[in-house]
């Protein structure tokens, strides 16, 4: 493991906290990992420290399996 990719997942691990959900998409300009790493690093730290909420949104819609949507079809 590289340098950023330890200091991005100990900040996404730090104090505790769990990771439910996160995606990256590194579009056009990504030109490496390292670059994504790096970039995603300073997003997320500039977020949690400007103290954005840890608790995820809730949109109210029900939560189903893939099988529950299969067997419905």
């Amino acid at each position: 493991m590289t340098t950023s990719e330890n200091k991005l997942l100990s900040l996404l691990f730090e104090d505790g906290r769990v990771l439910e959900n996160i995606k990256f998409f590194p579009g056009d300009k990504c030109a490496s990992a390292e670059e994504l790493f790096e970039d995603a690093h300073e997003a997320i730290r500039q977020s949690l420290s400007a103290g954005c909420p840890s608790v995820i949104p809730a949109d109210g819609a029900k939560k189903m399996s893939i099988g529950d949507i299969v067997s419905s079809i």
